[in-house]
């Protein structure tokens, strides 16, 4: 699991982490198979990629082809970074060297 945000709030990871549980009604495993939660983690995962997309899109404009390749391919704990690091720098290369 990744560690609490900055303000001490859970990371998506972390919240994705709780969906989980609370879907699986707190048993491991015992709601879904694991097929199933491959695929829930991945849904999450794809549903974090798009709203950090979107955040940046908003921020800085139409994304170049590096940044939205950088994107696709970053893990949970790198994203989980950029979408706090979104609101302390200036610009997308700050942001997603972060």
């Amino acid at each position: 699991m990744c560690p609490k945000g900055k303000h001490g709030t859970a990371t998506l990871s972390v919240q994705a982490e709780q969906a989980l549980k609370k879907a699986e009604g707190g048993k491991e495993m015992e709601y879904m198979n694991r097929w199933q939660k491959i695929g829930f983690k991945k849904g999450l995962i794809k549903g974090q990629r798009g709203a950090l997309k979107e955040l940046l899109q908003d921020r800085f404009g139409e994304l170049p082809a590096w940044a939205l390749e950088k994107v696709e391919s970053a893990t949970v704990s790198v994203l989980d970074v950029w979408c706090i690091a979104i609101l302390h720098k200036n610009t997308l290369e700050e942001v997603l060297s972060s």
